[in-house]
């Protein structure tokens, strides 16, 4: 099974870090790129699924939005392995920066990836989010708001013992 790389190669990874320095002679070669980034992207893959999207349906269309997030994301988290495999000496001082904003980038797709990719996967899906309230079944419609109590200890009312409506 081939993993989608949603077109990252060696010619966008330059485009997004032209310090590195790519080919037979350096110690980064094509072949190794392309093993960096088929395991960034088999680690993007693996969210995409997670969250219940397919790959090959995001991949299949490159002028979507979800395609051109996905191939950025692929860019983000390769990007430290791609620097330090490089030995770029100064480059160095970015890898940890760089790792930090890969790792954000990653937790926010898990918690909103309708979102980052700005894609639904079809009309009837929708985030699901859950609030405090509805996980703890409270209800919050205006009638029980209406029936709550308050308790005010500084000015206790006649014959209410500090309750007030």
């Amino acid at each position: 099974m081939a993993v989608q790389t949603y077109g990252v190669d060696s010619t966008l990874v330059q485009s997004h870090l032209p310090q590195l320095a790519i080919g037979d002679d350096s110690p980064l070669t094509s072949t190794r790129v392309t093993e960096l980034i088929e395991g960034a992207a088999a680690r993007v893959n693996g969210i995409v699924r997670a969250v219940g999207f397919n790959p090959t349906t995001l991949a299949a269309d490159t002028s979507t939005d979800a395609y051109r997030n996905c191939q950025r994301l692929v860019v983000v988290v390769a990007a430290p392995d791609l620097l330090l495999a490089s030995h770029h000496v100064a480059a160095m001082d970015e890898v940890e920066r760089l790792t930090d904003l890969a790792n954000i980038e990653l937790d926010r797709f898990r918690r909103d990836p309708v979102a980052v990719l700005g894609y639904t996967g079809d009309d009837s899906r929708t985030p699901n989010t859950t609030t405090s309230t509805s996980y703890r079944r409270l209800d919050t419609s205006t009638a029980t708001a209406r029936k709550r109590y308050f308790f005010d200890s500084r000015r206790p009312g006649k014959d209410e013992g500090g309750f007030y409506h």
